[in-house]
C-alpha cells in the first residue's frame, strides 16, 4: 500500500467533503498547487483508495468524485486520521535520515527530487540542500550519490553500504526520537535501541533475530557483550533485507578448510533457517559474512585444556599491541597504567577479537562515540595518536575511529583508578592506642582511599622507617623531613578535613608523580620538539619559533 503525503491526504478529505463533481482546478486553489501536480496526485490516490474498494469516478469536462461518499467516510476516516498523524511535519534532520534509509535499504533503485518534494511536502530546494548533506554524509563510508535521467541512487561497494545502514541505528537511537516500545519483546536490549532497531526493520524480525542470537548463546553456553550483540543483530537484520534483494556482499578468495570450523557450520545452521523460516534465498556469501562475525566476536569456542598456556599468533599479536598502545599511552600521560592488572585483562579481551575484525574487514559502530567526544574529548585524540604509532610500528591496518572509543573507555577508567589509588599513610598520637585507633577510624571513614599502615605513638615514631608511607598525620606536633605530615585533632573536626583535602588537591603530582618519557613516541617525533604541560600561548612561540 502506498504512504500518502500531507497533499494527498488533504486532497481525500476535500473529495470526501465534496456531494457533487468538481474540477481538477478547483482543488487547486485550496491546496496552492497546479493541475499537473494534482493530476499525478490523483494516480496515487486512486490506487489507495482501490485497496479499500472505493471507488473515484471521473467525468470528462465534469470533473471527479468519490462515489458512494457515505461508505467511503465510514471506511477512510480513521485511516486517513492515522496517515496524516504519521505525516505530520518532522524535523530537517529527521527527514534527512529517512532519506538516507530509503536509499540504502533500496539502493537498486533511483527517486528524484521531484518524488520526495511531494512525499515530504518540502520544496526542491530543501531536498538539494538534503542531498548536499547526504552526499557528505555518505562520504565517510566511501560512497556517493549518482545523478543520472532516471533520478537518483546511491552507489558504492555492498559491504560500505551495509555499514552504512547499521550506523543508521544510533542515529534512531538518540535521546527524544519516538517513544514507542516493542512491549512483546523480552530482550536484554535498551528501549532507546529497540525504537531505533524498528525503525529501520520490521517488527516480527527484529524480534525473530533477537531470539536467534539468545538460543545461540544458550547454545553454546556464553554471553555475547553488548556492544557486539546490537551489531551482530543489526548485521543479520541487514542480510535479511540487502540479501533478500539480491544484493549481496562479495566474497573474498579464502585459503584454508574453513568450511570444517563449528564457526562456519552455525553460520549454516542460521542461514539455512532465516531462508526456511523466511522464504528467503540467501546465498553463501552471506553464510560466510555471518561467520566472519561469529569468528570476530568469539561466539563459538573450543574447549581447551591448559588454555592459559596455549597462545596462538593472533594472542601474541594482541598482547604486543596491547602493551605498545599501554607503554605510549603512559609515555604521553605520566601515569602507571600497566601495573593495573585488570584494565590490562579487559584491554586483551578487546584487543583480541578487535584485530580479528581487522583481518576480516569487519567494522563495528561504537553507540557511545558523540559521548565519548564530549567527554573524553583529549584522551580519545591521545588514544587516536597512540594507536596510530604502534599500527604503524607493528605494520598493522589503521584502527577505525569506533574502536578507539572502546580502548578510550579502558584507559580513562585505568585513568580514574590511577588517581584515585589508595595513600599510604601513617597515624601517630600523643599516647596510646586508644586515641590512634578513633583517629584511624574516622580517617577511613571521611577518606577511604587512604590505607592506614599503621597507628604509633609519638616516641616510637624516631625508630620507624618511612620509606613505605606518603605522608604522615598526627596529633602532636612533629620534626619531620623525610615525609609530609599533616597536625590533626584527635576527633578530626570539619577544619581538619577541609585541611586534609586541601593537602591532596595541591600535592596531587607528589602522589602521582612519574618521570616524563618520550622514547616511544621520540621514534616518530623529534624529541626536542615533544613538550607537556604547555598552554597555548607557549605553543604558538614555539611553533613559531621553529617556523622563522
Amino acid at each position: 500500500m502506498h504512504n500518502l503525503n500531507s497533499r494527498q491526504v488533504e486532497f481525500i478529505n476535500l473529495l470526501l467533503d465534496e456531494n457533487q463533481y468538481r474540477p481538477i482546478k478547483y482543488y487547486t486553489e485550496f491546496l496552492n498547487v497546479s493541475d499537473k501536480t494534482l493530476k499525478k496526485d490523483l494516480v496515487v490516490i486512486e490506487e489507495y483508495l482501490n485497496k479499500f474498494n472505493v471507488e473515484l469516478d471521473k467525468k470528462h469536462s465534469v470533473g471527479i468524485a468519490i462515489k458512494d461518499i457515505m461508505n467511503a467516510k465510514l471506511i477512510l476516516r480513521n485511516t486517513l486520521e492515522s496517515q496524516r498523524n504519521k505525516n505530520k511535519k518532522i524535523s530537517i534532520n529527521d527527514r534527512r535520515i529517512e532519506v538516507i534509509r530509503d536509499m540504502l535499504i533500496d539502493s537498486h533503485n533511483s527517486t528524484s527530487i521531484q518524488k520526495l518534494s511531494d512525499k515530504y511536502y518540502v520544496s526542491k530546494t530543501s531536498i538539494i540542500n538534503d542531498f548536499k548533506y547526504i552526499e557528505e554524509w555518505l562520504h565517510s563510508f566511501n560512497l556517493k550519490l549518482e545523478k543520472t535521467v532516471e533520478g537518483t541512487q546511491i552507489k558504492g561497494f555492498e559491504v560500505d553500504i551495509r555499514r552504512a545502514i547499521a550506523s543508521l541505528l544510533f542515529e534512531y537511537s538518540k535521546d527524544g526520537r519516538n517513544k514507542k516500545t516493542i512491549e512483546e519483546l523480552a530482550t536484554r536490549l535498551d528501549v532507546i535501541t529497540l525504537n531505533g532497531l524498528s525503525e529501520l526493520f520490521e517488527k516480527d524480525k527484529v524480534i525473530y533475530v533477537n531470539k536467534l542470537l539468545l538460543d545461540l548463546e544458550k547454545k553454546y553456553n556464553c554471553r555475547i557483550d553488548d556492544p557486539y550483540y546490537i551489531n551482530l543483530l543489526t548485521h543479520i537484520l541487514i542480510s535479511m533485507v540487502r540479501g533478500s534483494k539480491g544484493r549481496t556482499v562479495h566474497k573474498k578468495e579464502v585459503i584454508g578448510e574453513f568450511k570444517s570450523e563449528k564457526d562456519y557450520k552455525e553460520a549454516v545452521l542460521c542461514i539455512n533457517k532465516i531462508n526456511s523460516d523466511f522464504g528467503m534465498k540467501l546465498d553463501e556469501s552471506e553464510v560466510y559474512y555471518l561467520y566472519q562475525y561469529f569468528v570476530s566476536f568469539g561466539l563459538i569456542k573450543d574447549v581447551i585444556e591448559n588454555e592459559d598456556k596455549v597462545l596462538n599468533k593472533l594472542d601474541c599479536l594482541a598482547i604486543t599491541y596491547r602493551n605498545k598502545m599501554t607503554q605510549c599511552m603512559e609515555e604521553i600521560l605520566q601515569v602507571n597504567i600497566a601495573k593495573n592488572q585488570s584494565i590490562m585483562e579487559k584491554l586483551l579481551l578487546h584487543i583480541r577479537p578487535m584485530l580479528n575484525r581487522m583481518e576480516h574487514d569487519i567494522q563495528i559502530s561504537n553507540s557511545l562515540m558523540s559521548d565519548i567526544k564530549d567527554h573524553y574529548p583529549i584522551l580519545l585524540n591521545v588514544c587516536k595518536a597512540a594507536a596510530l604509532m604502534v599500527s604503524h610500528d607493528m605494520k598493522l591496518e589503521v584502527i577505525p575511529i569506533d574502536e578507539i572509543g572502546y580502548l578510550t573507555l579502558y584507559y580513562q577508567l585505568g585513568l580514574e583508578e590511577c588517581h584515585s589509588e589508595r595513600k599510604r599513610v601513617l597515624v601517630v598520637c600523643h599516647s596510646g592506642y586508644g586515641t590512634s585507633k578513633l583517629l584511624s577510624t574516622r580517617l577511613k571513614r571521611y577518606f577511604p582511599e587512604f590505607e592506614i599502615i599503621e597507628s604509633i605513638s609519638a616516641n616510637r615514631l624516631m625508630n620507624r622507617n618511612l620509606d613505605d608511607i606518603d605522608f604522615v598525620i598526627s596529633t602532636v606536633p612533629l620534626d619531620l623531613e623525610s615525609n609530609p605530615f599533616l597536625l590533626v585533632s584527635t576527633f578530626l573536626n570539619e577544619n581538619d578535613i577541609k585541611n586534609i583535602s586541601d593537602f591532596l588537591l595541591n600535592n596531587k603530582e607528589r602522589f602521582s608523580n612519574m618521570p616524563v618519557a618520550t622514547k616511544f613516541i621520540g621514534e616518530y617525533l623529534w624529541e626536542n620538539l615533544i613538550y607537556f604541560n604547555k598552554n597555548q600561548s607557549d605553543i604558538e612561540k614555539e611553533i613559531k619559533k621553529i617556523s622563522r
